[in-house]
């Protein structure tokens, strides 16, 4: 880890639509082709109210805890982490050319209660706003830097709705870059790899798993977070000592637990017990919440919601305090699609949307992955997590075929390397 700065990144591909959300795009190479791209510029100054922002701040937070609940569930318990805002940015490109049943499945997971054009311009003044934290200025310390980048590859030729590409183009500041999936799929998941691993400092790796990307894909969105801080309060490292870890079941292992008497905001609820560690500049926090009796955890992560969340934030109150705090490190990942579907959302075919009307290829969702990586120590913290969302024609759905040997046949044990017949016969009487 980075001494006395942290890094928290969060990178999404998404496997057909191409997005962005900042006005300084990547040097991509453009591949075989040129930029497809809108004639529309990135709206720099979208027309969106305070209550329009906070709805949907509000929306992708109930969406976080949903999804927490889920991935807690099906873990069984086990540690977790992931980037809800990555996921929510990366499925809203989707939701651009998204129809029908997809389109309101996708919505009602996602907790999208905006009209479609005011969503998308909402996230286009969020990423603006997120774009102005490293301009902060700090008193002591590097300020924060908050970048989000994205780079997005598409089938060249393919015949992408000009309504879809202003979509990308006017709110999320991305145009397509052309490559050949068709004739050349594993060059091009090694490709989109490589640049998601260099936006993310090397912490996201593989993205694309050998497979995903083959001669049906279409297209493929890669967005990147990128987050370096400090704790405002730095951890002494001599304060870190092995100390006992109580486990749900009761059970202690010892673990180094950092340690630090500060003025912070604690939060002492009813359920709920809290506390929020600022990094430098005070915009950006790691807050640490748990059940304010032990042994009802699993009750408790079941009820915490955006609701119960944001009282803590709210309400919480600067005092004189001792924290101690885990030092760790993990690596996870996810199939997000299988949950997703546990979510409500069934149907992953109709992005009719994201082509010129009548094309004559239909398109499915196959894939919605997630990786992630956090490290937490004395200096701050260092984060990575990336989606991959992979959409791709349809597969032709054949006829089955059946074919009974259950009369007179001719067979042959052949060798294909030299076309040598080696054996031959015919079956007549299988009894006889």
């Amino acid at each position: 880890m980075k001494p006395l700065i942290f890094s928290l990144f969060a990178a999404s591909a998404l496997v057909l639509a191409g997005c962005g959300t900042t006005s300084a795009q990547p040097d991509v190479e453009a591949g075989p082709g040129e930029l497809m791209r809108s004639s529309l510029e990135r709206d720099l100054d979208p027309e969106v109210g305070e209550t329009t922002l906070a709805r949907l701040a509000a929306d992708n937070r109930a969406f976080a805890f949903d999804l927490l609940h889920r991935i807690y569930e099906a873990g069984s318990g086990e540690n977790s982490f992931y980037s809800p805002h990555s996921i929510s940015l990366a499925l809203a490109m989707a939701y651009a050319g998204a129809t029908g049943d997809t389109r309101e499945q996708l919505a009602e997971v996602l907790r999208f209660t905006l009209e479609e054009e005011e969503l998308h311009r909402a996230f286009n003044a969020l990423a603006l706003d997120l774009d102005t934290r490293g301009e902060a200025e700090v008193d002591a310390g590097d300020p924060p830097t908050l970048r989000i980048l994205n780079a997005a590859w598409g089938q060249e030729g393919y015949p992408f709705s000009n309504t879809f590409l202003d979509t990308l183009s006017g709110n999320y500041g991305s145009g397509v870059h052309a490559v050949d999936f068709i004739n050349d799929p594993e060059g091009n998941r090694r490709r989109i790899n490589r640049w998601v691993e260099e936006q993310t400092e090397g912490r996201i790796e593989d993205l694309l798993f050998e497979g995903s990307i083959d001669g049906r894909t279409r297209l493929v969105l890669t967005n990147a977070i990128y987050f370096l801080a400090g704790w405002q309060h730095a951890f002494d490292e001599n304060a870190t000592s092995d100390r006992p870890f109580t486990l749900t079941d009761g059970s202690q292992v010892e673990a180094p637990l950092m340690r630090q008497n500060e003025m912070f905001a604690f939060y002492q609820g009813e359920k709920t017990r809290a506390v929020v560690l600022p990094y430098v500049g005070g915009d950006l926090s790691f807050i640490a919440l748990k059940p304010a009796v032990p042994e009802d955890f699993e009750a408790w992560i079941a009820g915490l919601d955006e609701e119960r969340f944001m009282r803590v934030v709210e309400e919480s109150t600067r005092r004189n305090g001792t924290v101690s705090l885990p030092k760790f490190e993990l690596k996870a990942d996810y199939d997000l699609k299988a949950l997703f579907t546990s979510l409500g959302w069934t149907d992953y075919t109709q992005l009719d949307g994201m082509v010129e009307e009548g094309a004559p290829d239909d398109l499915e969702i196959s894939e919605i992955l997630h990786k992630s990586f956090i490290a937490v120590d004395e200096e701050g913290t260092e984060a990575a997590a990336a989606t991959a969302v992979a959409i791709r024609l349809v597969a032709v759905q054949e006829e089955p075929v059946s074919m009974d040997f259950n009369r007179p046949f001719v067979y042959v044990i052949y060798d294909h390397p030299t076309d040598s017949i080696l054996f031959l016969g015919t079956m007549m009487n299988p009894v006889e």
